[in-house]
C-alpha cells in the first residue's frame, strides 16, 4: 500500500475515531497533509512528486518531494522564504505570513513521512 494510501486511511480513522489514541508525530502528519493539499499540492502534486496541475512550464520544475535530500531547517526556511528568498525557484512562494509556526512544522512532518529518503 502506498504511503498516500496510508495517510488517507489514517487521516479517515481519525476522523472517525478519537484522536487521542494518536502520537503527536502521527497528529502533525494528519495537520500536514492537510496543509500540503491546501497550500501546496497545486505545484507539487497529490503525491508530492512535483508533478501538480500548475508545474506543467514552469523551470525549474516543482521538487520532488518524495526524493527530498533537505534537513528540517532547509526546508523550514525554504518554506517561510520561498524560492527566491533562498536563491530556488521563483515559482515557489513564500509562505511566512499565510502559515502559522504549527502549519509549518506539520508540513514538515509530512513531507518527512512521505519522503523515500527518510
Amino acid at each position: 500500500m502506498r504511503k498516500i494510501e496510508i495517510l488517507t486511511w489514517i487521516l479517515f480513522l481519525s476522523l472517525s475515531s478519537n484522536l487521542s489514541a494518536l502520537d503527536a508525530n502521527d497528529k502533525s502528519v494528519i495537520r500536514g497533509s492537510i496543509v500540503f493539499r491546501t497550500y501546496c499540492a497545486l505545484c507539487h502534486g497529490e503525491n508530492a512528486d512535483g508533478k501538480g496541475r500548475l508545474a506543467e512550464g514552469k523551470v525549474p520544475p516543482p521538487a520532488n518531494l518524495t526524493k527530498t535530500f533537505l534537513n528540517d531547517a532547509q526546508k523550514e526556511e525554504i518554506i517561510r522564504k520561498g524560492g527566491m528568498g533562498v536563491n530556488r525557484s521563483p515559482f515557489m512562494p513564500p509562505w511566512k505570513d499565510e502559515l502559522s509556526n504549527e502549519q509549518i512544522k506539520d508540513v514538515i512532518s509530512y513531507i518527512n513521512f512521505i519522503s523515500k529518503t527518510k
